[in-house]
């Protein structure tokens, strides 16, 4: 039989193996090309968008967390309504489903 190799790229870092399909060994590794250095005002602003970013997201989940509790609060109503009108009568039985 043939040698049969796989070439597999990782799609995180770029990096790629060259793997035996036979035996499932590494027989290669090329690691991803290196990314170029970005200048201080570069990386500043990206510090800033990062940063503003995070912010949007956290206010955005404040937000929702205050909705949740309306909601939250909503449900509980419904399920007392709910439990008031119908009668409570004994549990069904396991062996009654049968």
């Amino acid at each position: 039989m043939a040698d049969r190799t796989l070439d597999i790229a990782c799609p995180n870092c770029g990096a790629t193996i060259c793997v035996d399909a036979a035996t499932g060994a590494i027989l290669s590794h090329v690691p991803p090309p290196k990314k170029a250095h970005l200048s201080f005002e570069e990386a500043a602003l990206q510090v800033e968008t990062e940063k503003k970013r995070a912010e949007s997201r956290f206010s955005k989940a404040m937000e929702e967390r205050g909705r949740q509790s309306e909601i939250l609060e909503k449900k509980f109503k419904k399920a007392l309504e709910k439990a008031a009108d119908e009668p409570a009568g004994p549990p069904e039985k396991p062996f009654d489903l049968d």
